[in-house]
């Protein structure tokens, strides 16, 4: 469980070459260069506004929140598993959300060391 924690409180995150091949899909990708700038514009950053606006903006584009969250999770915490994403976020903060996600979609998430 402590492992688990870890994306918390470190900046260094490993992420598996595997769990990025399966998990860090099209639609991960998109949705999350697309979030990159809506994001900035959310103010109450708590777990059920952020899944909202999540949903709001999968829907708008016509993508499956489902199907990108797996590698949205891969990109902000380097786990294909754990606490509840919007929760995760929540806990990260707005500000090491966002640089997380900026970074991911930046660069080669295969050598991105957060």
């Amino acid at each position: 469980m402590l492992a688990d924690a870890q994306c918390f409180f470190t900046q260094n995150i490993k992420v598996d070459e595997a769990l990025i091949a399966a998990k860090w899909t099209s639609e991960a990708q998109n949705l999350t260069l697309h979030m990159v700038n809506k994001l900035a514009e959310v103010s109450d950053w708590s777990a059920p506004v952020l899944k909202e606006f999540w949903h709001h903006e999968a829907d708008t584009l016509g993508l499956k929140l489902g199907k990108a969250m797996p590698g949205i999770r891969l990109a902000l915490t380097g786990m294909a598993q754990g606490p509840d994403l919007m929760q995760s976020m929540q806990i990260l903060g707005k500000n090491e959300t966002l640089q997380r996600l900026e970074l991911a979609t930046h660069c080669n998430i295969y050598t991105c060391i957060y």
